[in-house]
């Protein structure tokens, strides 16, 4: 069991100061990859059908409203990152109208 700050093992023995983040990424190195069930999950799911348009007046869907999402997610990963806005270059707060105010 893998805990905040903790790890207990199969035996019981408990292992304190110890981050998930560094025991997972430790047991990655000695696991070795098994893409078997990967593969049968891929064999049997069927992709989802693109949610329909919706009219004007009706209510937004859930998948629709996520559908959104991921295409302003996928627009922002094609953007380089000069195309990010930066913070003020002069040092002062941009709502700052006037020093010292």
């Amino acid at each position: 069991m893998v805990a905040d700050h903790r790890v207990t093992v199969k035996s019981g023995a408990t292992y304190g100061c110890i981050t998930s983040e560094h025991f997972l990424s430790a047991l990655a190195k000695r696991v070795k990859p098994n893409p078997t069930a990967v593969a049968a999950f891929q064999r049997m799911s069927t992709p989802m059908p693109p949610p329909g348009r919706q009219g004007p007046n009706e209510q937004l869907q859930v998948k629709v409203l996520f559908k959104h999402i991921q295409v302003i997610d996928f627009i922002d990963q094609l953007l380089p990152s000069s195309c990010m806005p930066t913070p003020c270059q002069s040092g002062r707060n941009p709502v700052q109208a006037h020093p010292g105010s």
